[in-house]
């Protein structure tokens, strides 16, 4: 079953075998500004498709997140590419509150890994948490889940986000690019 509110982007036929496949994220690319996103500790602003955090005076702490129902016990593929107007490191979190530490640079870099879902919890694109410094602003662009269990099968599903790029790129499909079809 698709999760509730996921959008089917593309069935295909390969060796014979339909598969689904799933760019969870409506609005990903800011293309109906900030629906359905939420933020705190930072003011939202969409421009030509780019998501900017701006932090709160007085404020450390950037969550910038959309609710999506997934299903228990799937294998999910976060990303999306990021750059601030500052050079720091800080905990940043993806997905169901995985946690590592980063460099967010005034590049655009892409950050994405590959989580078990659990029930009830929020997928975070940018969790920032203490010491964010004042006058930080994060860009965000190109938001992608794709539920890889759905994709390839329970057992069958890329262990690594290289891996799962090739296995789509195999199916003609090339999700580290925006618009996804």
């Amino acid at each position: 079953a698709i999760p509730t509110g996921a959008r089917q982007a593309a069935v295909n036929l390969i060796g014979g075998k339909s598969f689904k496949f799933n760019q969870l994220i409506e609005n990903g690319t800011f293309s109906e500004g900030d629906s359905g996103w939420t933020c705190s500790g930072a003011t939202m602003e969409v421009n030509n498709g780019i998501m900017t955090l701006s932090l709160r005076a007085g404020l450390e702490n950037i969550y910038f997140y959309k609710n999506i129902p997934g299903i228990a016990g799937h294998k999910y593929l976060i990303a999306s590419d990021i750059k601030s107007n500052i050079n720091f490191s800080s905990r940043y979190y993806w997905g169901a509150n995985i946690g590592t530490s980063n460099s967010v640079t005034t590049e655009w870099k892409t950050f994405s890994v590959i989580f078990d879902y659990s029930s009830g919890l929020n997928l975070n694109f940018v969790r920032i948490t203490s010491g964010a410094p004042d006058g930080l602003s994060v860009d965000i662009k190109n938001c992608r889940l794709f539920d890889l269990t759905s994709t390839f099968g329970a057992g069958n599903e890329p262990a690594t986000v290289d891996a799962a790029i090739s296995a789509y790129r195999a199916l003609g499909i090339d999700i580290t690019k925006e618009p996804i079809p």
